[in-house]
Order: structure tokens, then sequence, then C-alpha cells
């Protein structure tokens, strides 16, 4: 009976060291992928009736990355786009929860909206968009921009689509900087005619 036990032993080593190192594998992964997550520069709302296709909005990302910086200046330019399908009615509930979510916030500050889209949100949040100083509308339309151009699925889109920047009340620190970014980025879009001439 006593040499039973050793060998049961001896079997449950082999096994311990690889559940064992199993374990630290996974946590080491699990550190690095905390660690090596890349932040956008720039989050986006685009909030239209049915949604982007995935296509469009690659190409969209694409098209924002030739006005874009890398604001966080982490040697890359990243732009997340959050696409809500405001009446789509199978996802309506939680596009509307991701609406409220995107406004409460402080990491989106553009929007790109179709006009049903835009007075949908005024109606929830009627102070929530902002000028940029010297403009008298807080929308900028994208219909015969350079910038709707070289989206070439804007005009598959359908949508009469513009631009519009949060307030910046309140914020401070990395918020703001995101702000500041932001209203850069749509400067660009809406100043610069070609952004590839540098």
């Amino acid at each position: 009976m006593s040499d039973s036990k050793p060998a049961k032993k001896s079997r449950l080593i082999p096994f311990l060291i690889l559940t064992g190192a199993g374990v630290f594998v996974a946590i080491l992964l699990l550190l690095l992928m905390m660690t090596h997550s890349v932040e956008p520069d720039y989050r986006i709302a685009v909030v239209t009736p049915m949604g982007l296709s995935e296509q469009n909005v690659q190409v969209l990302k694409n098209n924002l990355t030739l006005y874009a910086e890398d604001a966080n200046e982490d040697g890359q330019v990243y732009i997340e786009v959050e696409n809500i399908a405001v009446e789509d009615t199978s996802v309506t509930k939680n596009a509307q929860q991701a609406l409220r979510d995107v406004v409460d916030s402080d990491d989106t500050f553009l929007f790109l909206t179709d006009p049903t889209e835009y007075e949908y949100i005024l109606a929830g949040w009627p102070d929530l968009f902002s000028t940029i100083q010297g403009e008298e509308s807080d929308q900028w339309s994208l219909e015969g921009s350079s910038f709707a151009q070289g989206w070439g699925g804007y005009t598959q889109t359908g949508l009469s689509l513009s631009f519009s920047i949060r307030k910046s009340d309140g914020l401070t620190g990395d918020a703001l900087e995101r702000y500041q970014a932001a209203r850069d980025l749509l400067r660009a879009i809406t100043y610069d005619p070609d952004p590839t001439s540098e």
C-alpha cells in the first residue's frame, strides 16, 4: 500500500506542473493584452437610421485617417467608430443604450448624423453640440466636401450626413485633450481640401 501513494504522487507532479504553466501563460497573456491594448486617438459616433455597413465604416475610418493626427502620441493613428442604428427595430433598445453610453462618456466628441438622427439626439440632449469659434452652425455638412468625395462609400449610404461636435464645458485633463484633438480633426475635415498634399 505504501508503494501506491508515491506512484500516485509521481503521476500528479507532471499534471500540476502543466496546470501551473498553463495558468502562468494565461496570466502573462492577459497582462500583455492589457498593457498593449490600442487606445484610440478619436472616437466617433455614427448615428444613422439603419447603421453603416462594415465596409463603409472601414472606408470612413481610412478616409478620416488622412485628416487625423496621432493625438495620443503612441506612434499610430487609430479611429474607433461607434456605429449606432437608431431605427433598426431589431436593435433599437441596444442602439438607444449605446447612444446614451456615448453621450454620457467623456471619450466621444464627434458625431456623424443625418438630419433625422441629429434632431433625435437634440430631443434627448438639447445642449449637447457646440459651434466651433467663428461658425454659426453646430453641423458641418459633408455634401459636396472633399472629405465626402474621398469617402467613396458616402454616396452609397444614401444619407445627407453632417458632423457635429459636443460641447467642452467642464472638461479637464485627458478629456479636454481628446476634445481638442476631435475639434482639430473636424477643422481639418471641414477646411482642408486635400489632406494628402503635405
